[in-house]
């Protein structure tokens, strides 16, 4: 069979760098994708342990955190005035 023959059949030639490409896109995704699996559990323990403080602050002062913030960015404003 020919080029023209199997074109004309609708099967199309895959070329070895077409396999190349298909194969070095596929291990850069797999290695993307077991760094971010590796990445998200430390991002999860970060996020738990800020939720928790802000948790025990609230607590412990008997205010809202965002009352908290608000306070601590206008004493902080009040430095640079």
């Amino acid at each position: 069979m020919d080029l023209v023959t199997d074109q004309k059949r609708g099967i199309n030639m895959v070329t070895e760098q077409q396999v190349v490409n298909t194969v070095g896109n596929t291990t850069a995704l797999g290695a993307l994708g077991g760094w971010i699996v590796g990445v998200l559990p430390s991002i999860a323990t970060l996020l738990t342990v800020i939720w928790f403080a802000i948790l025990i602050t609230e607590k412990v002062t008997g205010k809202p955190f965002v009352e908290l913030v608000r306070c601590a960015a206008a004493r902080v404003k009040s430095w640079f005035k």
